[in-house]
C-alpha cells in the first residue's frame, strides 16, 4: 500500500553541464503519524541507465531534523526513481515504513 504523497523533487539543476545535481524534499513526519519513533530519515534512489534495467538501488541515511536531500551523482541517460522512508524504532524493532510514493526524474 503505497502513499499517496510524492516527494518533492527539483530537477531543474539535473541539466547543469558544470554541478548537475536533484534536490528532493518531503513533508516531516508528525508526532501523531509517529514522528516520535523516527530515527531518520531514508532516501532510496533506483538508477536505471538509459532504460535498460535498473543498475543499482542506493540508500542515504537523513538526519531526522531535516526534510531535503541533494543527490549530486547525476549521470546522463539515466533515470532516477526517487521514494523517501521514515526508519522507526518502535519495541527495540526497526521499521522501514515508506513515506512517499516513488517519483521519477
Amino acid at each position: 500500500n503505497q502513499p499517496e504523497e510524492r516527494p518533492q523533487i527539483d530537477e531543474s539543476l539535473i541539466a547543469d553541464s558544470v554541478n548537475p545535481h536533484i534536490n528532493v524534499s518531503w513533508n516531516p513526519l508528525l508526532v501523531c503519524e509517529g514522528g516520535e519513533y523516527l530515527e531518520t530519515y531514508v532516501v532510496e534512489i533506483r538508477i536505471t541507465n538509459q532504460g535498460k534495467r535498473v543498475d543499482e538501488v542506493i540508500r542515504f541515511d537523513v538526519n531526522k531534523d531535516t526534510t531535503s536531500f541533494q543527490y549530486d551523482e547525476v549521470q546522463p541517460f539515466t533515470t532516477y526513481d526517487i521514494q523517501v522512508f521514515g526508519n522507526l524504532t518502535i519495541d527495540d524493532r526497526n521499521l522501514l515504513v515508506a513515506l512517499t510514493s516513488t517519483q521519477s526524474v
